[in-house]
């Protein structure tokens, strides 16, 4: 969450649950692949928890990945 205070954000929160450290997100279709991209930017302190679909693009993405490097 620090890290998201610190840029100048593409995509703004719609909500911030600080509590959980989470923040929510609202994006339009045709920006999807776009935000999936710019989450990937944060590594390990991300997590995308819905929608499931995208969950299992960046699944595939980083088995593809892992696989390259074995």
């Amino acid at each position: 969450m620090e890290g998201l205070k610190k840029e100048d954000l593409p995509y703004k929160p719609n909500k911030v649950d600080r509590q959980a450290r989470c923040c929510y997100f609202k994006v339009a279709l045709e920006q999807d692949i776009a935000f999936v991209r710019w989450i990937k930017r944060f590594e390990e302190d991300a997590e995308i928890i819905e929608p499931f679909y995208y969950r299992e693009v960046l699944r595939q993405q980083l088995e593809k990945w892992i696989s390259q490097y074995k």
